[in-house]
């Protein structure tokens, strides 16, 4: 196992899986309640999905992906707006984790893939809506911008991808380390000419956590340190 991401993430699992998707002491092994971690998952897709349909951004979900699904956090509220979902994630322990958690739940409508010899493994070649949160910051730049091109090619014609990313992060990780979680970020232009080449449009950075649309175009805080939203992404027809 040379890949220092995949290292990280395969040894989290089985020490602190449920911290390591949202760092807050609470979800720690001796301090978790399982169900209130769940319920911040069905929150997040509740306010995703209200996002979407509020702006028409989206009609009926066919198939769906959640790249970097952890513990199936997002994935298992996912499954009750989606006809079928595929979790993918490159930590066979967090996968392990997660379909647990559906079979635990009776939740047969997921497909939960283990990526870690492939880090883009979707089961699917288009999907109506991609999902993707605190996932790409996690791989240095050229790995973040491959990631996004490959997601950006897997958006049906009539789907949207929302896609998390810090596009300004003060001080990144060095990408060899292993034994700690890394961060990188991902210039906001640098995302824009992945997303052009790609033939897809980027309809907003949101960065009010998806409580409305935006109706400024995004500018960048010349003070700011550290800056992150979501990439709001549809196919150009």
């Amino acid at each position: 196992m040379n890949n220092p991401i995949i290292k990280f993430w395969s040894n989290i699992a089985k020490t602190e899986p449920y911290w390591s998707v949202l760092t807050n002491d609470k979800y720690k092994i001796s301090n978790i309640n399982l169900v209130k971690f769940y319920e911040t998952g069905s929150r997040q897709v509740d306010r995703l999905i209200s996002y979407l349909k509020s702006n028409d951004l989206i009609g009926e979900i066919h198939t769906c992906l959640d790249f970097g699904c952890g513990v199936g956090r997002t994935t298992a509220p996912l499954s009750n707006v989606c006809n079928s979902v595929d979790g993918v994630d490159l930590s066979s322990g967090m996968i392990d984790i997660a379909r647990d958690y559906m079979d635990e739940n009776n939740i047969d409508n997921v497909i939960l893939v283990d990526s870690s010899q492939n880090t883009f493994l979707p089961q699917k070649q288009k999907y109506d809506l991609i999902f993707s949160w605190a996932v790409l910051q996690h791989n240095p730049l050229p790995e973040s911008i491959d990631l996004l091109s490959k997601l950006c090619q897997s958006i049906s014609s009539r789907g949207i991808a929302v896609i998390w990313i810090y596009s300004k992060l003060e001080n990144p990780s060095d990408s060899n380390v292993s034994h700690a979680m890394q961060m990188h970020g991902l210039p906001i232009d640098q995302a824009l000419d992945v997303i052009h080449k790609n033939s897809c449009e980027l309809l907003e950075y949101n960065t009010n956590n998806l409580s409305s649309l935006n109706k400024k175009q995004y500018e960048p805080d010349p003070e700011s340190k550290s800056e992150s939203g979501y990439l709001v992404i549809k196919a150009i027809a």
